[in-house]
This record gives C-alpha cells, sequence and structure tokens, in this order.
C-alpha cells in the first residue's frame, strides 16, 4: 500500500508516512516500537515514498536502518578504516584514504557517493599525474572501509566501484657485481642488513623485524605477525647468511632485541642513502624491493626449483611469484646459447654413430 502524507491520516499501521517540511520531504517509519524520521533529501515526493519503501524493505531483510547510516562522513569512515588498521595492529598509511578525502571533502556523507562519483575521482587523479596503483590503491581503501562500516551498521549500501587496470609486472632487478659496488657506497650500519634482503628475498619490514629469539642454531624464523601473509616461514641458517649472522652477534648488545638496528631502534627504510648510493653506481630508480625480485631471479638461475624458491621467499601463489621471476634478455642470450652447445653435441654425437657405422 502506499505511503500516506501527513494530511492523510489513514493507511497500514506501521507503513510509515511522508510528509513536507518547507522544500523537503521527510520519511517517517517505525521498528520495534522505536521511531524513526529521515530526510528524503529531495522535494519530490514520490523519492520520498521510494525511500520510504527502501527503508520498510530493510527492516523485512534485517539490514541496518538507524538515521546515522545517511550521516556517516568520510572525515568518520577515515577513523573506523584507522581503526581497524590499529586493531589488527599493522601499519595505518593514511595517504590512499586522504586523496579521497581531499578530492571529495572530509564532510561529504559516504552514503551520497555514486558510481560516476569515483570514476570522475579516478579520471580526475590520472589527469593530475597519478599512477593507475595510486589510484586503485586509494580505491581499494574506501571499498575495504566502506565494508568495515556497513558491518557496524554505520552505512547502508556501497556503491559500485570502477575496475582500475594495473600493469603491476615487476622490472627492477640488480645484477650480483652491481650490488657488490651497491654495499660499498652504503654507510656501514646499512650494509649488512642490505646484504640481509640480497641473500633471502625477504621483504625490508620482515628484515626489520627479525630479532635473537628468531634465530637458532641452523635456521631463521619470521614469526606470522610479521609476515605479510600471516605465516610463519624459515630460511636456512648456512654459508653467506650464517657469516652475516655472526657479524651481528659479535656487536650485539643483550638490551636490544633486534637483529638490526640503529642505535636500538628498528631500522627506517633508507630515503635518502639509498637514491645516493643507487646513483653513485649508476642505477637511478632503482628500490629497495628490488632486492627481493634479484634474490628471487638468482635462486632460479642457480637451479633451485620454483616450488623451493616460492617458500624460501614466502609467496602463495604462482601467478604472484611469477611476477618477480624476471627473465631478462641475458637469460635469453644464455637459453639461446645452451640450446646451440646442445644441438652441437647432439649433432657431433650423431655424426660420430654414422661413421661408426660405415666403418
Amino acid at each position: 500500500m502506499t505511503p500516506e502524507t501527513e494530511t492523510k491520516k489513514r493507511g497500514t499501521r506501521g507503513m510509515g508516512r511522508v510528509w513536507r517540511r518547507g522544500k523537503i520531504w521527510w520519511v517517517q517509519f517505525s521498528v520495534h516500537g522505536k521511531t524513526y524520521r529521515i530526510s528524503s533529501g529531495s522535494g519530490n515526493r514520490a523519492d520520498a515514498v521510494r525511500k520510504l519503501k527502501s527503508k520498510i524493505g530493510d527492516v523485512a531483510t534485517g539490514k541496518p536502518i538507524a538515521p546515522k547510516i545517511d550521516r556517516l562522513t568520510l572525515g568518520e569512515l577515515r577513523e573506523i578504516f584507522a581503526a581497524d588498521q590499529k586493531l589488527n595492529t599493522r601499519d595505518y598509511r593514511p595517504a590512499p584514504m586522504q586523496h579521497v578525502i581531499d578530492y571529495f571533502g572530509e564532510h561529504r556523507r559516504a552514503a551520497s557517493l555514486t558510481y560516476d562519483d569515483l570514476v570522475n575521482f579516478a579520471n580526475d587523479r590520472r589527469a593530475a599525474g597519478a599512477s593507475a596503483s595510486t589510484i586503485r590503491g586509494s580505491l581499494v581503501h574506501l571499498h575495504y572501509a566502506m565494508r568495515l562500516a556497513v558491518r557496524s551498521g554505520s552505512l547502508g549500501v556501497i556503491p559500485e566501484f570502477p575496475a582500475i587496470k594495473v600493469d603491476n609486472a615487476r622490472q627492477g632487478f640488480i645484477e650480483p657485481t652491481d650490488f657488490v659496488k651497491l654495499r660499498a657506497a652504503l654507510p656501514d650500519d646499512l650494509k649488512d642488513p642490505i646484504e640481509f634482503l640480497w641473500l633471502t628475498a625477504w621483504r625490508f619490514g620482515e628484515m626489520t623485524s627479525l630479532e635473537w629469539r628468531d634465530v637458532f642454531a641452523d635456521v631463521i624464523r619470521l614469526r606470522s605477525e610479521n609476515s605479510k601473509n600471516h605465516e610463519t616461514r624459515e630460511f636456512p641458517l648456512t654459508g653467506e647468511l650464517k657469516d652475516l649472522i655472526e657479524r651481528a652477534r659479535a656487536h650485539r648488545d643483550i638490551s636490544i632485541p633486534f637483529v638490526f638496528h640503529r642505535f636500538g631502534e628498528r631500522i627506517r627504510r633508507p630515503r635518502k642513502c639509498w637514491p645516493t648510493a643507487a646513483k653513485e653506481i649508476g642505477r637511478q630508480g632503482l628500490l629497495v624491493h628490488d632486492l627481493r625480485r634479484s634474490a628471487i631471479r638468482e635462486l632460479i638461475r642457480s637451479g633451485v626449483s620454483e616450488p623451493v624458491a616460492m617458500k624460501l621467499s614466502g609467496h602463495k601463489t604462482a601467478s604472484v611469484f611469477q611476477r618477480y621471476n624476471i627473465t631478462s634478455a641475458d637469460d635469453k642470450v644464455q637459453a639461446v646459447e645452451r640450446r646451440d652447445a646442445h644441438l652441437k653435441r647432439r649433432l657431433r654425437f650423431d655424426e660420430a654413430k654414422v661413421v661408426s657405422i660405415a666403418q
């Protein structure tokens, strides 16, 4: 039945009503004896009726219907996201969400965002020079924050999000000879931590979290809380890696839990000395994360099978691992040379067999 306006009192009890206050139509309905009054935000009565029907439908399906749903701002959404990150002991990075808030304003209501709004955001950010991965990151963070708000009853629905295509194939790597030069160009207290990344293919944050309680006689262990995929991982302690750990042990301060540290604190990313060292060896633009890509490639080059290499590096899927296992032009040349050498050996062998038979 059609919900009644304020001037028409007749109707089905519990269906609610719509009425006009000034130029805006409002909606009223009751749930478990509690009355809710919500602005439709429109001067059109039909819009108010549709909103009322939607709310009644939400009540029937158990969806949250509190007025707060329509009032949640992007600024409040950011706080919900930050609280979740703190609860899960993750490093809160405000930049992705902040891009959205800077664009729409922190007082913009989250429920008012539409697919077209998000498309315009993506297009304008791209026009401003932002990369596809940065734009995608902002939308991913926004979508996750909205999902949290829906769970808490602070938001009713989530708009459809545009798909942002990102070319995330890994390209950066460093050869062993260049790494030796890079290590020499770094400050002394960063030489061994950086070499650790080169030898283990661990992520930078995983390396900085390593404590002496994680070092055993034959392995080092990455605890699940410090792993990106939240799984414990072990790496054999042998060869050059064992020598490196022994150097750190020789200078160990018993009051400091970390294997690698700077003045007793966890090492932060070398944002100044790293670009300087990379430039010194002629590798401007080299990233710290390129050490992980390079270490994985060297594992494969040395003959380690892909499943074993994935266990060492902590990759769970082959598709992601393959983005790190880069094939360079030199790899292709060496493959062709090995093929040619193999064919020559086969040819000589076959010729010898022919001569032998003829005699």
